[in-house]
């Protein structure tokens, strides 16, 4: 269940809520203004430590010039207070064109290039641990019935075995990107929403998210271990969704 309604703002004087922005099966954006400045606000149901690498993260991609939603900081000069953010709302429309894929892949790599060598959320795992431990944030393998778990460990093993999902070492990735998650401003700049998902792991899983459209070159075995990853992740919280997904990829790897 989405965390709560934010109830309490004054940690950011001015700032005033004017409705709901997005749903979705982990948090509630709500639309909100600080005099004509608009802004976001939402409730996060991740640890201290895992939201405030969200928002250190958030402030050194802003600062290299990609456009993210930028913490606000509080009154006391704070990234976050009990799990409520406000952070910049961002205009634009979700890709339409090829064209606007190609510059969505653009951006993601410019993120990977970043944020090499990055440390990992805390609470989270990669793809290697995730096969050593079967547990990190939102994954739980040992929850899941045995022939799925066991599917998507062979996916993700077989991915990294084959040497396509590790090539390029490690870095931030995004985790969740969708339409839903991107905007293209009237610039044909590119901005990257909702980083609640994002973790430290090998690059080509961002990239497998992309449709063809955005022309990156991504070996099947790293999609099909993409695919897994969603199966993983969404199991408890949006179950309908991971089966479907498990459909797709039982499909693909025959």
């Amino acid at each position: 269940m989405p965390p709560p309604l934010p109830s309490d703002l004054t940690r950011w004087p001015g700032v005033e809520m004017t409705g709901v922005l997005a749903a979705g099966a982990r948090s509630t954006v709500f639309a909100a203004y600080r005099g004509r400045l608009p802004l976001v606000v939402r409730r996060s149901s991740r640890p201290l430590a895992s939201l405030a690498w969200e928002l250190e993260l958030l402030e050194v991609l802003g600062a290299a010039g990609l456009r993210v939603p930028v913490p606000v900081q509080t009154e006391d000069g704070r990234r976050s207070h009990g799990g409520v953010v406000v952070q910049t709302r961002l205009r634009g429309h979700p890709p339409r064109a090829a064209e606007d894929w190609r510059r969505v892949a653009g951006a993601v790599v410019a993120v990977h290039e970043v944020t090499r060598g990055w440390r990992q959320r805390p609470g989270s795992a990669d793809l290697r641990g995730l096969l050593r431990a079967g547990r990190g944030a939102d994954v739980d393998l040992e929850a899941m019935p045995p022939d799925v778990a066991a599917l998507v460990r062979r996916t993700w093993r077989l991915a990294l075995t084959d040497g396509a999902a590790g090539a390029e070492g490690r870095c931030v990735v995004h985790g969740d990107l969708h339409a839903g998650n991107l905007l293209i401003d009237d610039e044909g700049e590119v901005a990257v929403l909702d980083w609640d998902e994002a973790r430290v792991d090998v690059p080509a899983l961002d990239l497998a998210a992309l449709p063809p459209a955005a022309g990156t070159d991504v070996p099947g075995v790293v999609r099909d271990a993409a695919l897994a990853w969603e199966v993983a992740t969404c199991w408890t919280v949006e179950p309908e969704h991971a089966r479907r997904v498990l459909r797709r990829l039982r499909d693909a790897v025959g």
